[in-house]
């Protein structure tokens, strides 16, 4: 995985704003974006909204369904996302690219935050 989706995965899942190369995290009292050359790919709704009914992580490709957009997702813990056959999946399962929640499991969120931790 290269530095930079580490690097802005990592902001994403502490809600810190970045901004560095094609990747930004804003943050605002209601959700935590993670954006791909300005096209917002994952969202993190900690506060529903009248647009965002229910709190939770979503993801969607954009219409980018790239290599480098993959890379990104599969950043994100819970997101496993790739081609078979000309086909995208998200998670074992076919998926067109559009927004899809997801969940993601606290212990690789532990593990992306806190590296140090899991080393013997």
């Amino acid at each position: 995985m290269r530095d930079i989706t580490l690097q802005s995965v990592r902001a994403f899942l502490e809600d810190t704003p970045f901004d560095r190369a094609n990747m930004t995290v804003q943050v605002d009292d209601h959700s935590t974006v993670l954006e791909l050359h300005g096209n917002a790919i994952v969202w993190k709704i900690n506060k529903p909204t009248d647009s965002w009914k229910e709190a939770g992580v979503y993801i969607t490709t954009c219409g980018w369904n790239s290599r480098v957009t993959t890379e990104r997702l599969n950043g994100i813990p819970g997101v496993h996302v790739y081609y078979k056959m000309g086909q995208l999946y998200c998670n074992g399962e076919p998926w067109d690219g559009s927004y899809k929640k997801i969940e993601y499991c606290p212990k690789e969120v532990k593990a992306i935050l806190y590296p140090q931790e899991n080393t013997p």
